[in-house]
């Protein structure tokens, strides 16, 4: 995560999950491994493959929301099919501790981008309560998590969807706030989400422009395990600014 070369990072990245990949082949119980595996898969996924193939995208976050489970199942069998429902989840979480929160977070994370690119199918829809509530449990436990990743995960959830669904966007600018409050200027995904959200949701072309030229800038005090997110970042900002006028047409 603190290489800055694009290419040197997904080559590694990609040699690395499949050492991973080799290891759960020995050792297929073995938490530290699965949750290391969502968090790559997650990851690589995100920074290399959603914004050129989508299809691709969504199976390697499946992939890793199925890895992150089969880790949190070692507290609770009923997560391994994913199929619980809230009173269900309730249950679960309670069997959670301090040190399943990594395992927890990637696996929301990894499940609620899948269903975000499968958006037209009814039945991966109805799985995002499961992914909400595990993420909410991670954000009420620990919500500086990696750079404080569950505050802007709901900032973006709450403008991406519609009222009718929970959607409130005062509510994603309390997270975002908060978020950029613990982070300042330095976890520039974050601008690139609050872009693709708020400003996008509120028609504001200003905050668009705003805040992703605020990411071409840079971060002030970058943290050595966000120059590889943050130059992503960078290259996301540079393709949405290329895009501000069909935006807001």
């Amino acid at each position: 995560m603190s290489e800055t070369d694009l290419e040197l990072a997904k080559t590694a990245m990609e040699a690395n999950l499949k050492l991973l990949d080799g290891l759960l082949e020995v050792d297929p119980d073995n938490r530290e491994l699965l949750t290391l595996a969502a968090q790559g898969y997650t990851g690589y996924a995100l920074m290399f493959v959603e914004d050129e193939n989508p299809a691709r995208a969504g199976a390697l976050y499946q992939r890793a929301k199925n890895l992150g489970l089969r880790a949190l199942a070692q507290r609770g069998r009923a997560f391994l099919k994913g199929d619980f429902n809230a009173r269900q989840l309730a249950g679960l979480t309670k069997r959670l501790k301090e040190e399943d929160i990594p395992a927890a977070y990637w696996t929301a994370a990894a499940w609620s981008s899948s269903i975000s690119l499968d958006r037209t199918s009814p039945a991966s829809v109805a799985e995002l309560p499961r992914a909400l509530g595990l993420m909410q449990w991670v954000y009420d436990r620990e919500p500086a998590f990696f750079h404080s990743a569950p505050r802007w995960f709901f900032g973006a959830y709450y403008a991406s969807v519609s009222p009718m669904f929970g959607g409130d966007v005062d509510k994603s600018k309390e997270y975002f706030q908060e978020a950029l409050k613990a982070e300042g200027d330095n976890f520039l995904l974050g601008k690139v989400m609050m872009a693709r959200s708020v400003a996008v949701q509120t028609l504001d072309r200003e905050l668009y422009v705003k805040l992703l030229e605020e990411t071409l800038t840079g971060a002030p005090d970058e943290p050595p395990d966000l120059r590889l997110m943050n130059r992503v970042a960078q290259i996301k900002a540079r393709a949405a600014l290329l895009k501000v006028d069909d935006v807001f047409d």
